[in-house]
């Protein structure tokens, strides 16, 4: 549903990139999947701020399951995409 790559930086701040390709469907779709995305990433850095860090480069990719997907089944893709990583701490 979701892949995650990340990289490690010398940046003092983490940047965020959110792909949504047309395989999502159309403009109306992906943006839709883009604002859920947003919000969930909001979300999880709240909650895993003062273990991340600064210092990343995100880029976070929706696959075409994404666009049926619930919320819940979103935020627990995020959650386990995160902790997978092994950036979240």
């Amino acid at each position: 549903m979701l892949v995650l790559r990340f990289l490690r930086t010398d940046r003092a701040d983490t940047r965020i990139g959110m792909s949504t390709p047309r395989t999502l469907g159309g403009a109306v779709q992906r943006n839709r999947v883009r604002r859920r995305l947003r919000e969930l990433v909001r979300e999880q850095l709240r909650e895993r701020e003062a273990t991340m860090g600064a210092g990343w480069d995100l880029l976070l990719i929706a696959r075409p399951d994404a666009a049926n997907a619930s919320h819940a089944e979103l935020r627990e893709a995020m959650r386990s995409l995160v902790e997978r990583s092994g950036i979240g701490g």
